[in-house]
C-alpha cells in the first residue's frame, strides 16, 4: 500500500499537512534504499511532535501570510545588513503552489506596491499587495527604534521604485523570502544581471562587489531549510548573460562580480547559470572557468545559439525566447509571463523497457525492429498516462506568485485561470542512455552475431547475469554506447527522440503543450526497483547520468555526440552533457580548456555542467568527513556539500570519477 494511503487512513486530518511536510524533509536525508515502510511511518510518528512546525493552512492566502508574520520575529540583527526573514517553523501551506519557475522581480524593483495595486483590475492581487504592505508595516513597527537604511528601502516599496542597486537587491530579497516562507519551492533569481543593468553606471566596482557578496550569503544561509529533494536542491538560480534580439551578446559587470563572487565565496547555492554563445567575450567564458575549476559545480553553461531558435520554433515569442530563464536546474523557459511546470514529471525510459522487456511477444521478434516495436508501445503508453496526468492538472489558487507574473498582471487572471501568456508543461528523461545501449546490446548479441537467442538472453538478464559476468564484461566494454560519434548510435537515440516527440505531440492542446528533455535528477532513486537491464546494468543500479557514457571517452567525442542530437519540436526542456574534469587538467591546460569550450559551443551543446574533482579526495571525504566539511560537488542539476549527499549519490559520483580519471588524465 502507498505511504499516503497510510498516512490517510492512520493520521487525523489536521496533522496530515505536517506529517508530509516532515516525510518531505526526512527524504532529503536518506534515499532509503533499505528502509521499511513501517520504519518511515514510525520515524513520522515519533519526529511529528518534536518538529513545533507551525503551519498556516487557511483558505485566504493574504489572512495566511499576516497570520503568519504576526507570529514571526522581525527583529533585524544587524541594522547594515539586508533585511531577510526565513522562519523554518512557519510556513503557509497552499495546495498546487506554482514552483520550479521564478516570478518576475522587475515588478517590485520598477513599481511600487501601490503602483501595482493601481494597475490591475484583480481585487486578489490588490489584496495581495496590501498584504505585503502590512508586512513591511509589521517589520517597521518591530524596529521602531532602529536606523538602519534598510528599513527606508523597505518602507520605500510601499510607495516608490528601487533608487539604487543597493535598495534593489533589498527589494528582491523581501519578495524572495516572503515566497518561501509560502512554500514556493525551487524558485530562481532569474536575469539578476540584466534587470539590475541601469543601476550599474553609477555604483561603482566595490559597492556592487560588496553588495552581491552579502545578497549571495543571505540567500545561502536557509539552503537546507529551502532544499526540495536533496539538501542543495533550492532551484535558486541566477541568470547570466545572454543573446539579444539584435544579435548582440549582453554581459555587463554584474555578470563577471556575480561568477566571481561564488568562485571567491565558494558556497553551493545560489548557483550560476551562463548563457553561452559562439560570440560571446572571450574573458566571460575564462571567468566562468576560473570559477569551475575550482569545483563549485557552477556556472552551468547553456547555448543560446541551439536553444533560442528551437524555442522560437516551439511557439514562444520571439521576444520571450530571447529573455529565457531555466526551471530550478536547467530547462528553459520565458518565466515572466509563464505558468509552466517543467519538472513535472519523470519519463523513465528505463522503467519503460524493463516492461517490454517482460512482454511475452519479445521472445518471439525474428528481428531488431520488431523489438523496437514492442518498446514503442509501452513508450506510447507511458506517454499517453503522462499527458493525462498533465492535461488533469490545475494550480491551486496560486495568488502571490500570479500577482508578480507579468501576463497574469495584464490579464488580470490567475495562473490557475490561465492568466499568463505560456502554459505548458515539461517532463525529464531519465534512463535515455541505458536504453540505447541495451538495444545495441541485444542487436549485436541476437541478431548481428547470433551468439544467443533473445529467450537465451533476457533469461541471462532475468537471472541478474548469474554466472554470466564475462557477458556483462564485454556488453560494459566492448560494444557502441550511448555518447559515442558513432553514426548507429546517434541515429538509434534520434530515432526514439523523434518518436517521442511524435507521441508527446499527439496530445498537445490549445492551451497547453508538452515538452521533454533527456536530463532527469531520477537517476539513482528511479530505478531502485527495476531489475537487470541488457546494457549489463544490474537490478536496483542507478542508470546513467544525464548525457554522459558508461564508458569513459575523450570529451570531443561526447560534445560531438550531444551535438548530433534532435532538440527540435518540443525535446528541449533539459539537455545537459555532464563532463568530470580533473582539477589538474584544467589547471595545466588552462588557455586550452577554454578553447574546448568556445568550439564546444560553436559544434552546438545543448548545455554542459562539469564536476572538478578527484576520486581520491571523494574517497577520502567519504571516510573522513569531517575533514571535508565544505567540499562542494555538482549533483543533478545544483551544487552541494558532498557530505549532505546520502550514501548512493557519494557511491555514485565516486565510481563516475574513478572511471573517469582511467581515460582523461
Amino acid at each position: 500500500m502507498k505511504i499516503k494511503k497510510i498516512i490517510k487512513r492512520l493520521i487525523p486530518q489536521k496533522i496530515k499537512i505536517k506529517i508530509q511536510i516532515i516525510l518531505a524533509d526526512y527524504n532529503k536525508k536518506c534515499v532509503a534504499k533499505k528502509q521499511t515502510l513501517i520504519k518511515k511511518i514510525l520515524y513520522i510518528l515519533k519526529n511529528y511532535r518534536k518538529s513545533g512546525l507551525k503551519v498556516f493552512c487557511d483558505e485566504n492566502q493574504n489572512k495566511n501570510i499576516l497570520n503568519m508574520y504576526r507570529k514571526m520575529d522581525l527583529t533585524i540583527k544587524n541594522n547594515d545588513d539586508y533585511i531577510y526573514f526565513v522562519d523554518n517553523k512557519k510556513i503557509c501551506y497552499n495546495p498546487n503552489n506554482y514552483s520550479n519557475g521564478t516570478v518576475d522581480y522587475s515588478l517590485i524593483v520598477n513599481y511600487s506596491l501601490q503602483e501595482l495595486k493601481n494597475k490591475t483590475s484583480n481585487n486578489e492581487f490588490k489584496a495581495t499587495y496590501e498584504s505585503l504592505s502590512q508586512v513591511i508595516d509589521l517589520i517597521l513597527s518591530k524596529n521602531i527604534n532602529k536606523k538602519s537604511k534598510y528599513l527606508e528601502y523597505l518602507a520605500n516599496i510601499k510607495t516608490g521604485s528601487a533608487r539604487s542597486f543597493d535598495e534593489a537587491l533589498q527589494r528582491i530579497l523581501f519578495l524572495n523570502s516572503v515566497l518561501w516562507q509560502t512554500q514556493h519551492l525551487l524558485m530562481g533569481l532569474g536575469r539578476l544581471d540584466l534587470l539590475l543593468d541601469k543601476f550599474v553606471e553609477n555604483t561603482d566596482e566595490k559597492e556592487l562587489h560588496d553588495c552581491i557578496i552579502r545578497f549571495l550569503k543571505i540567500l545561502h544561509r536557509d539552503y537546507k531549510f529551502k532544499s526540495a529533494g536533496l539538501y542543495g536542491d533550492t532551484g535558486q538560480i541566477i541568470i547570466c548573460g545572454g543573446m539579444c534580439e539584435n544579435g548582440k551578446y549582453f554581459c555587463n559587470r554584474l555578470s563577471y562580480i556575480f561568477i566571481n563572487a561564488i568562485r571567491e565565496l565558494q558556497i553551493p547555492d545560489p548557483k550560476i547559470l551562463l548563457r553561452v554563445s559562439h560570440n560571446m567575450p572571450i574573458n566571460l567564458i575564462e571567468t566562468a572557468v576560473k570559477c569551475i575549476q575550482i569545483g563549485v559545480g557552477c556556472p552551468l553553461l547553456s547555448n543560446d545559439d541551439v536553444i533560442i531558435p528551437i524555442l522560437n520554433d516551439f511557439g514562444y515569442k520571439e521576444h520571450d525566447s530571447y529573455n529565457y530563464i531555466t526551471s530550478a536546474c536547467w530547462e528553459p523557459f520565458p518565466a515572466q509571463v509563464s505558468a509552466e511546470l517543467n519538472n513535472f514529471a519523470s519519463l523513465n525510459f528505463l522503467k519503460i523497457l524493463s516492461n517490454a522487456l517482460q512482454d511475452e511477444k519479445i521472445k518471439h521478434c525474428s528481428n531488431f525492429k520488431q523489438v523496437i516495436d514492442i518498446f514503442f508501445t509501452y513508450l506510447d503508453r507511458e506517454v499517453e498516462n503522462l499527458s493525462k496526468m498533465v492535461n488533469a492538472f490545475n494550480f491551486g489558487n496560486d495568488i502571490i506568485t500570479s500577482a508578480f507574473n507579468r501576463a497574469c498582471c495584464e490579464s488580470g487572471k490567475l495562473m490557475k485561470d490561465f492568466g499568463a501568456t505560456y502554459n505548458n508543461f515539461g517532463v525529464t528523461g531519465l534512463g535515455l542512455s541505458n536504453v540505447v545501449d541495451s538495444l545495441i546490446a541485444i542487436d549485436s548479441i541476437v541478431f548481428i552475431k547470433k551468439e544467443k537467442t533473445l529467450a537465451e538472453f533476457l533469461n541471462i538478464i532475468q537471472s541478474n547475469f548469474a554466472n554470466n559476468d564475462k557477458l556483462k564484461i564485454y556488453i560494459k566494454n566492448s560494444l557502441p554506447k550511448f555518447g559515442n560519434d558513432n553514426k548507429y548510435v546517434i541515429d538509434l537515440t534520434n530515432h526514439i527522440i523523434n518518436k517521442v516527440k511524435l507521441l508527446f505531440k499527439v496530445h498537445d492542446n490549445a492551451k497547453r503543450k508538452i515538452k521533454f528533455g533527456l536530463s532527469s535528477p531520477d537517476y539513482v532513486i528511479g530505478t531502485l526497483d527495476i531489475g537487470a537491464t541488457p546494457d549489463g546494468r544490474c537490478r536496483g543500479e542507478p542508470s546513467n547520468v544525464h548525457i554522459s557514457c558508461t564508458k569513459p571517452l575523450a570529451y570531443t567525442e561526447l560534445i560531438s555526440f550531444a551535438s548530433q542530437l534532435d532538440y527540435s519540436v518540443n525535446a528541449f526542456n533539459g539537455n545537459v552533457v555532464d563532463f568530470i574534469v580533473s582539477p589538474n587538467l584544467i589547471e595545466n591546460n588552462f588557455d586550452k580548456f577554454v578553447r574546448f569550450v568556445l568550439l564546444a559551443i560553436k559544434q552546438g551543446f545543448f548545455q554542459m555542467q562539469l564536476n572538478v574533482v578527484k576520486s581520491q579526495t571523494l574517497i577520502e571525504a567519504k571516510k573522513n568527513p569531517t575533514l571535508y566539511p565544505n567540499l562542494i560537488v555538482r549533483v543533478w542539476g545544483f551544487s552541494a556539500y558532498f557530505n549532505d549527499l546520502p550514501e548512493e549519490f557519494k557511491d555514485v559520483l565516486i565510481e563516475r570519477v574513478i572511471k573517469s580519471e582511467n581515460v582523461n588524465q
